[in-house]
């Protein structure tokens, strides 16, 4: 029974079963302390890496926006060029007509 006296012998072995079962505690402790300053640590990795892997992401958009505006701008020569080109051959035509 709970209320009952108990011997030396049994209080020393209740004891002793007692501090075993929280050493057993307490090395379980430490070793979830020692994994959650891990994960901390990889938290931190981890952010950084998103940090770079974002910046990285802007930099290959912009990179990506100037690849698909090269041919856009291509394109605006070539319009600019023609225009110009039936420009000038107007111009011939009305200098032709007025040189003969």
């Amino acid at each position: 029974m709970p209320n009952e006296p108990v011997g030396h012998d049994e209080y020393k072995g209740r004891t002793a079963l007692c501090d075993e079962r929280f050493d057993g505690i307490n090395k379980r402790q430490n070793k979830l302390e020692d994994a959650v300053d891990v994960i901390s640590k990889l938290d931190v990795k981890i952010s950084m890496m998103v940090e770079q892997l974002q910046k990285s992401q802007e930099r290959t958009d912009e990179h990506i926006c100037a690849l698909e505006e090269k041919p856009g701008k291509r394109w605006d020569t070539l319009v600019g060029q023609l225009i110009g080109l039936a420009v000038a051959a107007g111009f011939g035509y009305m200098l032709s007509v007025v040189i003969k």
